[in-house]
């Protein structure tokens, strides 16, 4: 308890020492004052309200350059600098004196050399001086003035012999000062010695409990962290160690559970007056609500760049005083450049079709100019291949000081929205003449008709009425194949399940094709196969499929119809021996509203035949495409299981 002691009176001489000499702490490039003792400040005959100014709010006067300079090249260099005896006119009780002061700046820096502050230590040694000066030509009432002086400073050092006994509160009254959390701990035990309110706080704990403890004692949790290794370091080595943003877990007292900090940390040895360590200073700054807040921030940005990432969105930022481009990879991509290499606001712009160019910029001024929302559709042309793709473009102004001097929002590439609405377009177009044609002729017929009405025996009578059952029928088969894609997009394609043989339903079916003279069907393979699907919609597929070779071959006679067992499905072939599908066509052959020609000639129809049997097939369960040679023909084929996967529908 007496070595104790003893540590703990050399480490309060040692500040008692500098608060008697008067301290200051200065921070930052501009030189902001962080602390001053009230010596340091009876120096400057200033007050607290200096605190926390920058060097030219205290010392406006062009008289302190001096000073200035000294600080800023301690800063800059990381160099100790001492100025002794320098001597300062100041007013005192309305005389001028001239005092002696010793000046000590030091640099007080990180792990990595860097300043982060500066110690300003002055000892006043204008008594010092002044018998020296004298000294030269001391008189006998000077001889008893220093003795006089010198009885009083033995007295002094009695009066700061008792001042000692009062190290641990006056200590404490010092720290307790500052605002941010400090706690010295003494010798190899790492015993708690100096706390202030700040440390208090955090810990969560009272002074009683804590001082006089070893760290480890209070806090045992602290164990398997890497702060009790890191005092020691500091302890043994005297190296001063400092990090940022780590993650320390103190245990509730009343809960028990964990109470997770981030902290800038800060710790430095602490030296008695002969130079020997005897203990560890550290500095706290809770920081968790800066990283907390940084990491939502972050998080926030995580989840915006995702979900522009899910809809394939590239952003972009015009900096509207430099007017620079920052651009996203994706919307690089979209424009066709080279993703990981940054584009001119030009570039981008060029891209635009000629069309359509002028347009954009008026939108873009017009945005500038009233802080309108920017929305707009354009066609580019991709730099790296030349092609056409269409792009929606929104954003809007906005300044952090309401100056407008910035442009951001987000491109999406439309190109497949626009070719949908291109050939609904075309279907609408198609649909309508296609329904025209067939109605046309109906009316016609009755128009006819009506006129016989009388004379119902008239020769030309029976053959207006199957014109006009032809137009009827064509009608049927167009809104046959409205409602049917309308009840595919709706899920409401019903399939009724039923066991039946291949071969029969496709000598049973196509009647047309095969009373129409022009065409003979011919089965191939596997007679006897039977499965068990929705015969009517399976025979509607085969239609479809035979009514496609006979438009697309009409001047070849045989078509091809072929059974054949996969094991676990049947495989059921049209083939013709027509001029063939060229490869760029075969992809879209099943997609809604597709028509595809051949030789330059325009076929009727709506284009939804292939893509009914598509859905047809896949609500089966089974696959469905199309082999085809250009010049040697085209066989659509589509495979069905024995056993539906799904039996919903009976």
């Amino acid at each position: 308890m007496d070595q104790n002691r003893k540590l703990s009176n050399d480490h309060l001489l040692v500040i008692l020492r500098k608060v008697d000499s008067a301290i200051a702490i200065y921070s930052g490039s501009e030189m902001c004052l962080e602390f001053a003792s009230q010596a340091m400040l009876n120096a400057w005959s200033k007050g607290s309200e200096v605190i926390g100014k920058t060097l030219s709010g205290v010392w406006p006067e062009t008289s302190q350059k001096h000073f200035h300079d000294i600080l800023q090249n301690v800063w800059n260099t990381g160099l100790d600098y001492t100025e002794e005896a320098s001597p300062t006119q100041q007013v005192v009780n309305g005389k001028l004196q001239i005092f002696y002061r010793d000046h000590v700046y030091q640099a007080l820096k990180h792990d990595d050399g860097k300043v982060y502050a500066i110690l300003h230590t002055v000892t006043d040694v204008t008594d010092k001086i002044t018998i020296q000066i004298d000294a030269k030509h001391p008189s006998n009432e000077e001889l008893v003035t220093i003795n006089n002086e010198l009885t009083l400073a033995k007295d002094r050092l009695k009066e700061i012999n008792l001042d000692l006994q009062l190290s641990d509160i006056q200590l404490h009254k010092v720290l307790s000062e500052l605002p941010i959390p400090v706690v010295t701990l003494m010798g190899e035990d790492q015993v708690i010695s100096v706390t202030n309110q700040a440390i208090l706080k955090l810990w969560n704990r009272t002074r009683d409990e804590v001082l006089g403890k070893p760290m480890l004692e209070v806090f045992p949790e602290l164990k398997n962290q890497p702060y009790p290794s890191l005092w020691k370091k500091v302890y043994e080595t005297g190296v001063p160690v400092s990090f940022t943003e780590k993650t320390v877990v103190y245990k509730d007292k009343v809960s028990g559970g964990d109470r997770s900090f981030y902290i800038d940390y800060f710790c430095e040895p602490l030296v008695d007056r002969n130079a020997n360590r005897i203990g560890i200073i550290s500095t706290v700054f809770d920081v968790t609500e800066k990283v907390q807040s940084r990491k939502q921030i972050e998080e926030a940005e995580a989840r915006l760049s995702l979900a522009l990432d899910s809809a394939k969105l590239g952003t972009w930022h015009i900096d509207l005083k430099s007017n620079e481009l920052t651009s996203s990879s994706r919307l690089r991509e979209i424009f066709g450049f080279d993703m990981q290499k940054e584009i001119t606001l030009g570039q981008a712009t060029d891209q635009i079709l000629d069309s359509h160019r002028t347009d954009v910029i008026e939108s873009i001024e017009h945005a500038l100019a009233t802080g309108a929302f920017y929305d707009i559709e354009y066609p580019i042309k991709r730099y790296s291949d030349d092609v056409i793709r269409w792009v929606h473009a929104t954003g809007m102004i906005y300044g952090a000081t309401g100056d407008k001097m910035n442009f951001s929002g987000i491109v999406q590439d439309i190109t497949q929205r626009k070719f949908e609405e291109q050939r609904k377009d075309d279907f609408l177009s198609i649909a309508s003449h296609e329904l025209k044609t067939p109605v046309t002729a109906l009316k016609g017929s009755l128009q006819l008709l009506n006129r016989k009405k009388n004379d119902l025996t008239h020769p030309m009578v029976p053959r207006l009425i199957d014109q006009a059952y032809v137009s009827v029928e064509k009608i049927t088969d167009l809104i046959d194949d409205l409602l049917n894609t309308a009840r595919s997009n709706a899920g409401q394609l019903h399939l009724n399940y039923s066991e039946f043989t291949i071969s029969t339903m496709l000598e049973q079916c196509c009647q047309h094709i095969r009373m129409g003279g022009k065409h003979e069907l011919i089965f191939q393979g596997d007679k006897s196969l039977k499965i068990e699907a929705d015969e009517a919609r399976i025979d509607q597929v085969v239609v479809n499929l035979v009514n496609n070779a006979a438009k697309y071959a009409p001047d070849q006679q045989n078509i091809y119809l072929n059974v054949e067992n996969l094991g676990d499905r049947a495989k059921v072939s049209v083939r013709d021996t027509g001029p063939g599908i060229q490869r760029d066509k075969i992809k879209h052959l099943f997609e809604r509203y597709y028509r595809t020609d051949y030789r330059g000639t325009q076929y009727s129809g709506l284009g939804l035949g292939l893509y009914i049997s598509a859905e047809i097939i896949k609500r089966h369960n089974g696959e469905i495409g199309v082999d085809s040679t250009p010049g040697e023909g085209s066989t659509f084929w589509f495979t069905l299981p024995y056993k539906p996967l799904i039996r919903t529908e009976k």
